[in-house]
């Protein structure tokens, strides 16, 4: 995301909302203030981030969804819409937002984690576990998908898949209390 989202401060936040907006014209209004953005696909990036940040989270969609509009595959846009989407509880929308995401960024391990999360809660468990199986493939070391895994799989009815995941999990930390 961006750099004032990335580092979680509000302060930066709000000075590069101070820089982007246009001499003269008021934060007042957010659509006029994102369309005087134009086709800026920085400044817009920064001021969705900056408005979630402020918790104007209507404000942050409106310029995230003009960015996406702009450049329909545009990480910090969809990423964006899809952290939006999920705060709501929407998990059907941020579902459709996070497998944008994921269509860029294919071995992020925190969207995939995000997204085995919504498929299970909307009932979906062979699609969770297929998620994170298919992210751990990226990412063979990642401990919290492996935890989730085993999990998944005790719940799921799989006791042998749950039992080969804690294999490797036990493996895994072997290999690393021997580094140390």
């Amino acid at each position: 995301m961006t750099e004032a989202w990335q580092r979680r401060d509000p302060k930066l936040a709000a000075e590069a909302r101070r820089l982007l907006i246009p001499r003269g014209l008021s934060e007042k209004d957010p659509n006029v203030v994102i369309r005087s953005l134009g086709d800026d696909h920085a400044a817009l990036a920064e001021l969705g981030a900056s408005y979630l940040m402020s918790g104007e989270t209507e404000n942050a969609y409106a310029a995230w969804r003009r960015l996406q509009g702009l450049s329909p595959e545009h990480e910090v846009a969809l990423s964006g819409l899809a952290f939006i989407e999920l705060g709501r509880r929407n998990l059907l929308g941020g579902k459709d937002w996070l497998e944008r995401v994921l269509r860029i960024v294919p071995d992020d391990t925190d969207w995939n984690s995000r997204l085995v999360d919504v498929e299970w809660n909307l009932g979906d468990r062979r699609k969770a576990i297929e998620v994170a199986e298919r992210a751990l493939r990226s990412n063979p070391g990642d401990r919290s998908l492996r935890q989730w895994l085993i999990r998944g799989y005790e719940q799921f009815g799989d006791p042998a898949a749950a039992e080969r995941h804690r294999g490797i999990l036990d493996q895994i930390d072997s290999r690393s209390a021997a580094r140390r």
